[in-house]
């Protein structure tokens, strides 16, 4: 049970507790207003940014999300944390002024601490409302980037980054298909990351396979790729499969080592993703193989040098095998003991 809370049209605070029915009137000063004058907004805006700050986040995004939740636009029409605004947190100011009765907040309101206590209040409002506690560890989870953030692990997180991998990966035309995007329920358990432009995104299973990795052809986000393997690294991502493409390179580069090869399985791919986009598939990776880009499965190696592999390493086989083989070196370098 929780107490209750009732402003007067006064601005006097009717606080009725749960237990015993005692009723107590606090008085507020002043300016604890339905409409607090942009003075004590910016100081609420300040006090929020600081007790961000407190949990971890940098101060560039302890800066934006006390602008999101606070109500403040953001500086570009496109925001820096759009997922905030789908999730409901940039929204929440109605909910972040009746939190202000309650608890510290209230007290420190009733001091004249009045930065402080919107800045609990709307604190509150993360580990209560809806996705919030996800959200707070996200924001938490920031890394002091704000190059990646993390999404929090909720059915409404898993939807949104779904359709982040989704849209990324259509606008890559028939590239696209050499990455997976799988329905929101599969990323479930998984540690999923995105761009603050929502548009691009990777996942991390259990397991440390670094899935969905793709980007927006439209996004002006530079260096995604690498910053996100070296992210993926503090994250435990330790392999993933690639098609033989330039994709391999890129990996190559990070520090991958093929260890395995399986061959283009034509009649599998155009019975998962059909005739035409298989046909353009090929057509765009011609110079890999003719258009049947083996697939290969690599592995994060401390001694492997980095450099492009395409077209070399790894043992070929069918896929269980060459699963096989690749459990197998991972094993060797202590990865899935």
């Amino acid at each position: 049970m929780q107490n209750r809370y009732y402003t007067q049209p006064d601005g006097s605070v009717v606080i009725q507790d749960a237990v015993t029915g005692k009723v107590t009137v606090t008085n507020p000063p002043a300016r604890l207003s339905a409409a607090p004058a942009e003075g004590f907004i910016g100081r609420a805006r300040q006090g929020l940014t600081s007790g961000l700050q407190r949990t971890g986040l940098s101060p560039y995004m302890a800066r934006r999300t006390s602008e999101g939740i606070l109500g403040r636009p953001f500086a570009r029409p496109q925001s820096e944390l759009p997922f905030l605004e789908t999730l409901g947190v940039a929204n929440a100011t109605p909910m972040v002024a009746g939190s202000l009765m309650a608890g510290e907040a209230l007290t420190q309101a009733a001091q004249g601490n009045r930065g402080a206590a919107l800045g609990n209040a709307a604190l509150s409002i993360l580990d209560i409302a809806g996705s919030g506690a996800g959200l707070k560890a996200a924001y938490r989870n920031a890394r002091q980037s704000p190059e990646l953030v993390d999404i929090p692990q909720t059915p409404e997180g898993r939807k949104y980054f779904q359709g982040i991998l989704a849209d990324a990966q259509d606008s890559q035309g028939p590239l696209g298909s050499q990455v997976s995007v799988y329905e929101p329920e599969a990323y479930k358990g998984m540690s999923m990351t995105a761009s603050p432009n929502a548009d691009a995104g990777y996942a991390i299973s259990p397991e440390g396979e670094i899935v969905s990795l793709v980007k927006s052809k439209d996004s002006k986000m530079k260096g995604f790729a690498g910053k996100a393997l070296k992210r993926a690294k503090d994250d435990g991502g330790v392999f993933l499969n690639a098609f033989d493409t330039e994709l391999t390179n890129l990996y190559g580069k990070a520090g991958f080592k093929p260890v395995s090869r399986v061959g283009f399985d034509e009649e599998m791919f155009r019975s998962e993703i059909g005739d035409e986009a298989v046909d353009e598939f090929m057509k765009a990776n011609a110079r890999f193989n003719e258009g049947r880009p083996d697939l290969v499965f690599m592995v994060r190696d401390p001694e492997f040098t980095p450099r492009a592999m395409s077209g070399q390493g790894g043992q070929k086989a069918e896929y269980d095998e060459a699963y096989d083989i690749l459990l197998r070196e991972m094993k060797r370098l202590g990865y899935n003991d």
